[in-house]
């Protein structure tokens, strides 16, 4: 057996996924010293303790951000959580250190990389899920600014400037080979819809509710058919990221992402009189735990190491401590985000954590010191 295997049987270290919103940062400034923690976290084991960890060469600690944010790319992510830290390198975040709530789409992209898919939320949407592998994906807002009957509501599409500004948003991201006039004279039946994905936040909502709908009732992804409840669903649709609250600069929390998903299956319900089969992603499913799992285990496992325990930081007992708490992590809740206690109560009621703590700094120290690090 050679050194590197007897290394894959005696050396484990713990692996970390932590929030960042409420836990890190919270209402763009960090939260106590967090960034010192982080540097402590990304710098090698054999540093930290040479006694232990002097066989290792530059490995350190799995240690990956888990939101419920997203609408940028990772690498994006990444570079405004550096700047609000001040982190520099060799101790700052990397794309492939953030998984933010549409990061898991990644591992089905595959399944519509040929086929349209639709998709909403603020931010840079589309071009994520293009760099995702989702080839032929149209924002809602140019998928009704190709057919502005659908959603009449919107009166923003009565403004040419803002129609041609997505048509040709569009047009550069899908290439010479989608024919904007022919799709149009053609009509809805031009473009076959296989799946409605809730990539972030969703911002002008009537509007990505009426064409959800339309298309989740569809026979065959073009809005104007209309299936029974005994008749598949052929459309699939994704959400990723069931928070209906979350902690900004405000003192009383706002509403996230998951107030879409309430409405679009009450209004479906109500209109259609069944409900709608939704895939939900986010905190706390355990499909989005799964992925982050996944990297942690295929991080250390390149260095011939092992996991001894996941632990998850959060600030949201219903996102963060019950997604760690049905994985079998170590829950780790902090009190500087979504979770207020009242006066004498010591843990969550619901979704107890593991441990209880003031702030991020302390679950790391927490951590180091019960992994025999520190």
């Amino acid at each position: 057996m050679n050194f590197r295997s007897l290394r894959r049987f005696s050396s484990k270290i713990p692996a970390i996924v932590t929030d960042i919103d409420g836990v890190m940062i919270r209402g763009g400034v960090q939260v106590g010293n967090s960034a010192k923690a982080v540097t402590t976290l990304k710098t090698p084991l054999k540093q930290l303790n040479p006694t232990r960890f002097g066989h290792l060469s530059a490995e350190k600690v799995p240690f990956i951000c888990l939101t419920n944010g997203g609408g940028m790319m990772e690498e994006k992510k990444a570079e405004s959580v550096n700047n609000i830290l001040g982190l520099q390198a060799p101790y700052e975040f990397r794309g492939e250190d953030m998984v933010i709530c549409s990061t898991p789409l990644k591992e089905i992209a595959y399944k519509y990389e040929n086929e349209y898919v639709v998709v909403s939320g603020f931010g840079d949407v589309v071009n994520v899920a293009y760099n995702y592998g989702f080839k032929k994906a149209l924002h809602i807002h140019e998928y009704s600014a190709l057919f502005p009957f659908l959603s009449p509501l919107t009166t923003k599409y009565k403004d040419q400037a803002i129609l041609d500004a997505h048509l040709e948003a569009m047009q550069k991201r899908l290439g010479s080979s989608f024919d904007i006039a022919e799709v149009q004279k053609k009509g809805v039946s031009s473009i076959p819809v296989k799946a409605c994905i809730a990539f972030h936040d969703v911002s002008e909502m009537e509007e990505s509710l009426q064409i959800f709908c339309d298309l989740i009732v569809s026979k065959d992804g073009i809005p104007g058919s209309k299936r029974s409840m005994a008749d598949p669903q052929v459309v699939d649709v994704y959400t990723t990221n069931p928070d209906l609250l979350y902690s900004a600069a405000f003192s009383l929390q706002r509403f996230g992402q998951g107030i879409f998903e309430y409405c679009l299956e009450d209004l479906f319900n109500r209109t259609y009189g069944f409900a709608p089969e939704i895939i939900q992603y986010g905190k706390p499913n355990k499909n989005t735990f799964q992925y982050c799992q996944k990297i942690c285990e295929k991080a250390a496992s390149k260095e011939g190491l092992g996991i001894s325990n996941f632990y998850m930081i959060g600030d949201n007992p219903l996102a963060d401590i019950k997604g760690a708490n049905q994985m079998g992590w170590t829950s780790i809740l902090v009190k500087t985000g979504n979770y207020q206690p009242e006066e004498g109560q010591t843990n969550d009621l619901e979704n107890p954590a593991t441990h209880v703590v003031d702030n991020f700094s302390q679950a790391i120290e927490l951590i180091l010191e019960a992994e025999n690090i520190l």
